[in-house]
């Protein structure tokens, strides 16, 4: 594939919460998140 495709297909993030003063300790996390390349990925950490 070339770089003009790849940027067509989904990419996965994942939003991670993370406290500094407990050794990076993970507080919270998204989960695996999904959306095409430059595409805003919608997140509401309240839900």
């Amino acid at each position: 594939m070339g770089k003009f495709t790849e940027m067509f297909k989904k990419r996965k993030a994942v939003v991670a919460f993370i406290d500094l003063d407990e050794k990076n300790k993970i507080i919270a996390s998204s989960g695996d998140l999904e959306g095409k390349y430059q595409d805003v990925i919608a997140y509401d950490p309240q839900k």
